[in-house]
């Protein structure tokens, strides 16, 4: 019995052992298994977090193309002879020519920067066009009307340097954002502009000479053996041309919108692009990034935030900021997406008035393009204050100007070497300081400009010596030195020619028209930088 009893326990000792390992086996693969899943946890949302900051390669703005929309319609190729008849939808480039028969229509689509619409019996030849579609600055479209009349409905680009003109024998008609049509007739020209304004030249003349049709109005333009007449008078409901296009207009503007709307949702990110686990997880790629793609992480980041004008207020400053370090086609698209924005919704986020004032500014001076870095064209900075001949303080522990302040000096024994081959030290280059008076102009009002040369020791004016010259012709009137603006904001001058040290000047400043409310009519200096 003794023996049975100690062979329960030792069985009973196995089976407690036993038992331990069978538990601590299992407590062991639980762990292993939490461990597995915590792992996998945390690289599921690892690779969530990184999938927020993922951009879309998405390239879709609209090329642009001619349209035909009532045949006949012929196309004459550049560098061709033959005209061959067309329909549908077909790439149109600079050097081709258009024209219609009896009953032809046909429209011009320059992507999303506007349309012109083609009437029967009418030839126009395509003489200038954006050889990049995806570009929306330093844009020039130009068109020569050899017969009939074109109507263009062109939408205002944010930079300075880009204009719409069609030409005829008689004249030139240049703007950069309207509404307006051109009639050639046997007896001269007719303008008629159903927005904005329209800058009239003859086909002759040199810029400064324009003559502005205004909204509303008709331009009668006959070339005569001194110059071009106008005539200008309102427009009427008779006039059943203008009020066509401009109903066509205003459908076009819906239907464009609608476009746009769906460009910039194929460009929008899918998830919560408003969270901040989504700005966390741009922030960490823009990080890593390595140059080639930085470019593109910033460009797509920017459209994306674009595409949701509910959070764009989020990323407004940010997005600004990395427009200006973008360059080339990355630029481009942000900026027509931009542009898309504002034409959809009239603006980026409340209140941002100034915001899209700086944008402007910002879109001529940094970056936006090389080549207008290069011209050095700069906003109007206040002037510093202008000192002759200042005389530093003396020091206060200074109160006997006769006592020596240094050991007596010694000459040397022998007479230094006589230097030769002198190189002439290039003279100073002045700093350029623009004035208006009054300082704040206000539309139809003249204002006087003059420009000043600034040396480390005199001040020399120079106004007689330049000529004043308007960036966009719609923006007024200059004549001579007296410049008449006709819409307000920050208008930009271009000034060239030279000092009489012989020094270029080369510049565009800026005049404020009605951009402030200050009355004053104290001159206003702007110093350019050199």
């Amino acid at each position: 019995m003794e023996g049975i009893e100690r062979w329960g326990w030792r069985q009973a000792l196995v089976e407690t052992r036993n038992l331990s390992y069978l538990i601590s086996n299992m407590t062991k693969t639980n762990h292993s298994i939490l461990l597995l899943v915590i792992i996998v946890a945390i690289a599921g949302f690892g690779a969530w977090f990184w999938s927020l900051g993922n951009v879309k390669a998405v390239d879709n703005i609209p090329t642009s193309r001619l349209l035909v929309t009532q045949e006949i319609v012929e196309l004459k190729r550049q560098g061709q002879t033959d005209w061959k008849t067309v329909s549908g939808e077909i790439q149109i480039k600079a050097g081709d020519e258009v024209k219609t028969n009896a009953q032809g229509r046909a429209e011009i689509h320059w992507g999303e920067r506007g349309i012109t619409r083609i009437d029967p019996d009418t030839d126009v030849i395509i003489e200038s066009a954006p050889d990049q579609d995806h570009y929306i600055t330093n844009v020039s479209i130009v068109l020569r009307l050899q017969s009939g009349r074109v109507w263009s409905r062109m939408l205002k680009l944010l930079d300075l340097e880009s204009e719409v003109s069609v030409h005829t024998d008689d004249v030139v008609a240049t703007v950069r954002g309207t509404a307006f049509g051109v009639r050639r007739g046997l007896n001269g020209t007719e303008v008629l502009v159903t927005e904005s304004k329209v800058a009239v030249r003859g086909a002759n003349e040199t810029q400064g000479n324009e003559k502005i049709v205004s909204k509303g109005q008709l331009g009668a333009f006959n070339k005569t053996a001194v110059a071009v007449q106008a005539h200008m008078r309102e427009l009427t409901a008779q006039d059943t041309w203008a009020n066509d296009n401009d109903q066509a207009d205003h459908q076009y503007d819906e239907e464009l919108k609608t476009r746009m709307r769906k460009r910039l949702q194929d460009t929008e990110r899918t998830g919560a692009r408003s969270s901040l686990l989504a700005r966390a997880s741009e922030r960490l790629h823009l990080k890593l990034a390595g140059e080639n793609d930085l470019p593109l992480l910033e460009g797509g980041y920017i459209r994306e935030h674009l595409a949701n004008p509910d959070t764009l207020g989020e990323t407004w400053d940010q997005d600004l900021s990395a427009l200006n370090r973008l360059q080339g086609r990355h630029r481009e698209q942000v900026l027509a997406d931009i542009e898309a924005r504002l034409f959809i919704d009239g603006t980026l986020k409340p209140d941002t008035q100034e915001k899209m004032h700086e944008l402007r500014r910002q879109t001529l001076r940094e970056h936006v393009r090389p080549e207008l870095e290069e011209r050095d064209i700069q906003p109007a900075q206040p002037e510093p204050p202008l000192t002759e001949n200042p005389t530093p303080p003396l020091p206060e522990n200074l109160t006997r100007p006769t006592e020596p302040l240094t050991p007596p000096i010694k000459l040397p024994l022998n007479p230094p070497p006589t230097i030769t081959n002198l190189t002439p030290i290039a003279p100073i280059a002045p700093e350029f300081v623009f004035i208006t008076n009054p300082s704040v102009g206000l539309p139809d009002t003249a204002m006087n400009l003059a420009i000043f040369a600034v040396f480390p020791d005199r001040r020399v004016n120079i106004t007689d010596h330049v000529i004043f010259a308007l960036v966009d012709p719609t923006d007024g009137i200059i004549s001579g030195h007296t410049f008449t603006p006709t819409v307000s904001g920050q208008l930009p001058i271009k000034v060239t020619g030279k000092t009489p040290d012989g020094h270029i000047i080369t510049k565009t400043f800026f005049v404020n028209v009605g951009v402030t409310t200050e009355t004053a009519s104290t001159t206003s200096p702007t110093i350019n930088a050199r």
